[in-house]
């Protein structure tokens, strides 16, 4: 039995967990996470964008952007550093296409100052093959240490979870139809799909909760992300469009572990909430948070033509013929 609640909500940017902030550089005392499904509208006045420059410091931030991701970074870093330098001081982006260019001696001593980084788009594997062990991921994990805000977008979301989906088919519903890889360990418990609503991926969540029902499926829409800090179970839904979490605790049935590979597979009582923003979900009590007012007057049409970012940019935003 499929439970579904079906909500489309808004967030104002007010609706943000105000947390301590550091004298020196008005970062985030306690490191906060960011994790966005992607086609993300660059626009200063968009909460994933504003939530992103303001926690790491606003003007007096040191941001670092990461589009390690990306088959296409020198192009996609200039659009990221254009749009958060219009309210912080100091952006910067740094291509890694090889795995010495974690050893970067002005990437490592910037990264020991940085109090926002920004993880771009495109193959989560880049992220996780070409940082993990590095001398880079080190100065990332002290910086999570010392209090730091990092945001990622798509692949740069998914990496987030300590495992993590590294690819597979939606338009089937087959025992394996997902392959699950080590993520960068920022979030337990769940494990994050991006694109989620645009390009179908429920299938994707429904095999991921068979394998384990208690790991929650987590799917991001387009301009959608979710906020939270490793000491506070709490998610917190921003953007235009939605979060769908996908919840197996509850499953009575599953055939996955005796069917063969590529086989369809069933399985019984799953249960999903779709949640806007303003919506919180706690990831421990499995609470959710309703708000008692509607956010959804504010909430623009959709705008179709930025939902494939970075897969098919906005020629209006890089002006340019790819």
């Amino acid at each position: 039995m499929l439970d579904i609640i079906l909500i489309c909500v808004s967030l104002p940017l007010d609706i943000i967990p105000k947390y301590k902030r550091l004298e020196k550089n008005g970062a985030w005392m306690e490191t906060t996470y960011l994790a966005i499904g992607e086609a993300m509208e660059l626009k200063v006045d968009n909460p994933l964008v504003s939530t992103f420059v303001e926690g790491a410091g606003g003007k007096n931030s040191v941001i670092t952007i990461l589009p390690t991701a990306s088959d296409y970074g020198k192009e996609i870093g200039p659009l990221y550093k254009d749009i958060f330098s219009e309210t912080s001081a100091d952006v910067e982006f740094f291509l890694i296409d090889k795995r010495s260019d974690t050893e970067n001696p002005k990437l490592l001593d910037r990264m020991r100052n940085t109090t926002g980084i920004f993880f771009t788009g495109g193959n989560q594997l880049r992220i996780t093959s070409l940082l993990g062990g590095s001398l880079l991921m080190k100065e990332i994990n002290r910086a999570r240490n010392r209090g730091v805000f990092i945001a990622g977008t798509s692949a740069g979301a998914s990496a987030m979870t300590t495992t993590m989906i590294a690819g597979g088919k939606s338009d089937i519903m087959y025992k394996g139809n997902i392959e699950l890889s080590p993520g960068l360990g920022f979030l337990d418990g769940a494990i994050i799909d991006s694109h989620f609503i645009k390009r179908g991926r429920m299938t994707r969540l429904l095999n991921l909760v068979c394998l384990n029902p208690g790991v929650l499926g987590l799917g991001l829409s387009e301009d959608t992300g979710i906020l939270f800090k490793n000491s506070d179970p709490v998610l917190t839904v921003m953007g235009s469009r939605q979060l769908v979490v996908v919840d197996g605790r509850a499953i009575s049935h599953t055939n996955i572990a005796q069917i063969e590979e590529k086989k369809p597979f069933s399985v019984t009582d799953v249960r999903v909430h779709v949640l806007g923003a303003y919506y919180r979900y706690n990831m421990e009590t499995h609470e959710i948070s309703i708000p008692d007012f509607d956010p959804t007057k504010n909430i623009p049409p959709p705008v179709d033509e930025i939902s494939d970012l970075p897969y098919r940019p906005m020629k209006k935003l890089e002006k340019s013929n790819w």
